[in-house]
């Protein structure tokens, strides 16, 4: 391993590389900078495994080369380390992009080697989650690319019928056939916001006021055959109006609503959907009597891929709440759940305050 010390003191650099004698016995090279600008030029020109950054430089103030390495996307673990045994150091350096703190009158093997292992570890894990985020982007566009072709033809068609069956159709036909290309127009919809996702990482739609009395009408005629087959019965009280992406909104809900019907027992799945306003903020409630969910695995439905039963049991790819919470964080709102096991759950989605009840 090749660590980077970064320290105007001669004397101190030498004590820390003794440790790190004693932390590494396997063996390693370390090269030294005294000045910040020294650390940014090799840097430049070589890869390290762990810099150990001082405070304070004589040429640099105080974390100002821990800023210009972040500045830069260098993606190095930093350890810092400081003469001072200072709490609100420590935080500054931390926040700034450092993975842990040392004192230096508190160095030993173990603090060192402790310290070393986590920066490592902290920076591949981050690294490794990128990596996957970005192959879940590109996946994601390539399958919402591949759908757009089929659903152009499937709205294209529905106007062919609508157009050459246009009075000899029942008052219930015409009906089926205008949601059809209801559903597929929504589904364009869905399928741009999901391109633009997984090319920016957030939808590129304005947020614009919006019904959430109608979203969740929305969201319930997408599930009609859905809850006819589970004889689900959803009541819905009254909805605020919030700022947001209308079609994102209906995915969420679409998604929660689906979930509180899936996750049922023998019992007629009951769904109660209100909204409580308090605190500046619209507190969505989504209640279900299903078979809940054990206490201790609550904080964790929502990490994508996160199953809690089989595939043979419950169908579902693990990242259908994943997304609910990337849409509410894209509005700058919250998600949570409370439940037990046998006792139905409730998922709390808030969002900022806006206007009227609708």
């Amino acid at each position: 391993m090749h660590f980077l010390i970064i320290d105007d003191s001669a004397a101190d650099a030498r004590v820390l590389k003794a440790m790190l004698g004693q932390a590494c016995p396997e063996g390693f090279e370390v090269s030294f900078a005294s000045s910040g600008a020294e650390a940014l030029r090799l840097l430049q020109n070589h890869e390290y495994d762990c810099l150990f950054l001082d405070y304070r430089l004589e040429d640099s103030a105080d974390w100002s080369v821990l800023r210009r390495i972040r500045e830069l996307q260098m993606d190095v673990p930093i350890i810092a380390i400081s003469g001072y045994g200072n709490e609100q150091v420590a935080v500054e350096g931390l926040k700034l992009g450092a993975q842990d703190y040392l004192v230096k009158d508190a160095l030993t093997a173990e603090t060192v080697h402790r310290a070393l292992h986590n920066a490592i570890e902290k920076v591949t894990l981050a690294k490794n989650l990128l990596a996957q985020q970005k192959e879940l982007r590109d996946f994601a566009h390539m399958a919402a690319h591949d759908l757009q072709a089929p659903l152009r033809r499937i709205t294209q068609l529905s106007e062919f019928l609508q157009e050459d069956l246009e009075g000899s159709l029942n008052e219930k036909s015409t009906m089926h056939l205008e949601m059809i290309a209801t559903n597929a127009t929504r589904l364009q919809s869905l399928v741009k916001n999901l391109i633009d996702y997984a090319r920016h990482g957030s939808s590129e739609t304005p947020l614009r006021e919006v019904s959430l009395k109608q979203v969740v009408a929305a969201a319930l005629q997408n599930l009609e055959v859905v809850i006819k087959e589970a004889n689900a019965q959803v009541t819905v009280g009254e909805m605020p109006s919030i700022m947001g992406d209308e079609v994102m909104l209906n995915l969420l809900f679409q998604n929660l609503i689906s979930n509180a019907i899936k996750f049922r027992d023998k019992r007629v799945p009951e769904i109660r959907i209100s909204a409580i306003h308090e605190s500046s903020q619209w507190t969505i409630e989504i209640a279900d009597n299903g078979i809940g969910i054990a206490e201790k695995d609550v904080d964790t439905i929502f990490a994508p891929f996160k199953r809690l039963h089989s595939q043979r049991e419950f169908e579902g790819s693990g990242i259908g709440l994943a997304t609910c919470r990337k849409i509410v964080d894209q509005h700058q709102g919250k998600i949570w759940a409370k439940s037990k096991l046998g006792e139905g759950t409730t998922l709390y989605v808030s969002f900022p305050d806006t206007v009227a009840t609708s």
